[in-house]
């Protein structure tokens, strides 16, 4: 969380104003918190893949979110769409497989907000990319059936959702009959 205070605090980062996402300061704090923490030594390619995943992450889910258009509503992005960036990059990085990818990117999506406070002259917004670069950091250790205090993720909260508000039959389930009785 300090590391991505201080990078953006300090305007160290870069800026992709389509999305618009300082992505160093959210990524790069989070790898380096995961390297510490997986035991096993990493090699330049994997960690340059997993930044790169973080990257181009942040920035998709910003373009989908309208980014510019959050600044403007008071939203900050390096907030609301960077956690999803921190934890696509520590999900990489840690070889999760396509459902711990769907919990850790479903957990960082809840945990995104942030508002755009700085336009008011609160310090605020410096803080915003080192906390979504730790949410990231913590989602992006999401495991199917490891998931920590009560932190369900996305697959088990949509098999909560009444069946006739699902788009498509359950995974092992027939699919219901369309046609008339």
């Amino acid at each position: 969380m300090l590391n991505g205070t201080f990078i953006q605090g300090f305007e160290l980062d870069d800026y992709f104003p389509p999305a618009p996402l300082h992505s160093t300061s959210l990524v790069l704090p989070a790898l380096l918190s995961t390297l510490g923490l997986l035991g096993r030594p990493v090699s330049g390619a994997q960690f340059l893949t997993a930044v790169i995943a973080g990257f181009e992450t942040g920035t998709r889910v910003g373009l989908a979110l309208h980014g510019p258009r959050m600044l403007s509503r008071g939203w900050h992005s390096g907030s609301v769409f960077g956690t999803h960036a921190a934890a696509a990059a520590c999900g990489v990085l840690r070889g999760l497989d396509a459902a711990g990818f769907e919990d850790a990117l479903g957990l960082a999506g809840t945990q995104s907000a942030g508002l755009m406070a700085a336009q008011y002259e609160a310090m605020s917004k410096r803080m915003h990319h080192g906390l979504a670069a730790r949410n990231g950091f913590l989602r992006g250790r999401a495991r199917p059936g490891r998931i920590h205090r009560n932190q369900a993720g996305v697959r088990t909260l949509l098999r909560r959702v009444p069946v006739h508000l699902r788009r498509g039959p359950r995974p092992g389930r027939r699919a219901a009959h369309r046609g008339t009785r």
